[in-house]
């Protein structure tokens, strides 16, 4: 049965890393971003996107919103997910994680948590694009994006960085490394053409053990 959650995908646009929109490389006849709706619409009823650049994600056939602060990084994604979603637990995931497994996901979904998020800890550091998040933390990014956006208007500098939203939050803490579906390639995210073609290794790997 799908759980009543909601299901947001945090998507950019072109990474400067590796000169592409690294969402929408392929493996076989799917994007790196189709691989990830796939299993989530296999758990999920609603799956959204949050992308500045909507119209690069239209194959995916969610909906799709842009970030209400834009361009101020993961924080400004997450807020939007969370001000668009209609139910009170979110699963937020970054788009370049297709090696994320069905059975992470389905832990997070059933572990029971009355907190603002509940993430997973991988060798002690926390996975932030990858967890449970309540609705009522979008308006907490909010106070931080609107802080932000007075200070740089300013001319003072400060980063806007995700963990001191973190921080900031009520979490319970999951460490992954003893359970018994975790694998090193849970959390792997794509930044460099060498990481595309581990993952595409990786998968492919995946694909043959089925057989």
């Amino acid at each position: 049965m799908k759980e009543n959650i909601t299901a947001i995908v945090l998507a950019g646009g072109k990474s400067s890393r590796m000169k592409t929109n690294k969402a929408l490389l392929k493996i076989g006849n799917l994007s790196i971003i189709n691989i990830l709706v796939e299993k989530l619409d296999l758990l999920f009823n609603s799956v959204i996107i949050i992308s500045n650049f909507p119209d690069e994600y239209t194959e995916t056939g969610k909906i799709i919103y842009k970030d209400i602060y834009p361009f101020l990084g993961p924080v400004a994604g997450i807020h939007s997910g969370l001000f668009h979603s209609n139910t009170e637990n979110n699963f937020i995931i970054s788009c370049d994680m297709p090696l994320i497994t069905i059975e992470a996901i389905k832990y997070l979904q059933n572990f029971p948590s009355e907190k603002d998020a509940v993430l997973y800890a991988l060798h002690g550091n926390l996975q932030i694009l990858c967890g449970i998040y309540k609705k009522r933390v979008y308006i907490l990014a909010e106070q931080f994006l609107i802080k932000y956006k007075n200070i740089k208007n300013s001319k003072n500098k400060i980063n806007l960085k995700l963990f001191d939203l973190i921080k900031a939050l009520n979490v319970d803490i999951i460490n992954i490394d003893n359970l018994k579906f975790y694998n090193e390639n849970l959390f792997f995210n794509m930044n460099t053409e060498k990481d595309y073609n581990y993952i595409i290794e990786m998968l492919e790997i995946k694909n043959k053990t089925k057989i």
